[in-house]
C-alpha cells in the first residue's frame, strides 16, 4: 500500500487536512465515526454510529500533500470533495493489510503491527474498523449543538464565571464554586486544565457523572484522572 498514484495522493492530502481542521476545533486525540463525522464522544452526534478510527495528531503540509492541503490550511475550511471516495478507498485497504492499520504523516497506509519505532512517531490516524458504505466527511457535527448549548448558558452568571475561571486556569476560584450543573460539568471536562480537572474529579460524589460526562473523561485516555474520580472506592470509610 506504499505506492500511490496521483489521484490517491491528492485524496490522502485532502483527508489528512480534513482531520487537521477538525483537530483544531476538537483538540487531540479525537475520534472518527463510521459515518465520517468527527467528535470526542464514543458515538456520533445522532448516537447511531460507533467510533472506527482515532486521530492522534495533526499532519504538517509535506511536499507530497502540499497541492491538495494548502488551500484549506489557509482558509480553515473542510475540503470534502472526493471525501466519500477516499473513505471507500480506506475500506478497500482492509482486505489487503487487515485491521487495524494506520495513516502516517507522509501519507503511507501500513499495518499497525509492522511499524518501526520511527514510523510509530508518524502515526496520524489509526483505523480499527470499516466505515459505512455511504459515509461522508461530515466534520464536527456535535460541535454545533455544543456551541448552541454554550450560547444559551452564556446568560447564566454561574456559567460565565466558570468560563472566566477556566480561561484564567484559576484553581483557587474554582475551589469556591458550588452547584455545578450538567452543562458546567461538560464544559469543565472539555476545556479545563489537568490541574483543575484533577481537583474536580477528586471532589465529585461517587457515580455522580452521567454517561455523557463519563465519555468526555474516558476519551482523555488518562488513567490518573480516572483514578482521581474512583479514589473513594479504595479509601476506607469513604
Amino acid at each position: 500500500m506504499e505506492n500511490y498514484d496521483a489521484n490517491v495522493s491528492v485524496a490522502t492530502g485532502q483527508f489528512l487536512n480534513y482531520l487537521n481542521v477538525c483537530g483544531r476545533k476538537l483538540g487531540y486525540p479525537f475520534l472518527l465515526y463510521s459515518n465520517g463525522e468527527c467528535g470526542k464522544k464514543l458515538v456520533s452526534s445522532d448516537s447511531k454510529h460507533n467510533a472506527v478510527a482515532k486521530v492522534f495528531m495533526s499532519c504538517g503540509v509535506t511536499e507530497m500533500l502540499q497541492t491538495s492541503a494548502i488551500s484549506a490550511v489557509e482558509h480553515d475550511t473542510i475540503e470534502a470533495s472526493g471525501g466519500e471516495d477516499f473513505l471507500r478507498y480506506l475500506n478497500k485497504c482492509a482486505p489487503n493489510i487487515g485491521f487495524p492499520f494506520v495513516i502516517l504523516t507522509d501519507g503511507r497506509i501500513l499495518k499497525s503491527s509492522f511499524l518501526t519505532n520511527e514510523e510509530k512517531k508518524m502515526v496520524v490516524v489509526k483505523v480499527l474498523r470499516a466505515f459505512v458504505n455511504d459515509a461522508k466527511l461530515l466534520g464536527v457535527v456535535e460541535d454545533v449543538s455544543l456551541k448552541e448549548k454554550c450560547e444559551k448558558s452564556d446568560t447564566d452568571e454561574a456559567f460565565l464565571e466558570l468560563k472566566a475561571i477556566i480561561d484564567d486556569d484559576d484553581l483557587e476560584r474554582f475551589e469556591k464554586l458550588s452547584n455545578v450543573n450538567h452543562q458546567m460539568k461538560m464544559y469543565i471536562l472539555t476545556n479545563a486544565s489537568r490541574k483543575i480537572l484533577m481537583f474536580f474529579l477528586r471532589h465529585c460524589k461517587p457515580n455522580s457523572l452521567t454517561l455523557e460526562e463519563m465519555d468526555l473523561l474516558w476519551i482523555k485516555n488518562d488513567l490518573e484522572l480516572l483514578d482521581a474520580y474512583y479514589w473513594w472506592v479504595r479509601v476506607p470509610g469513604k
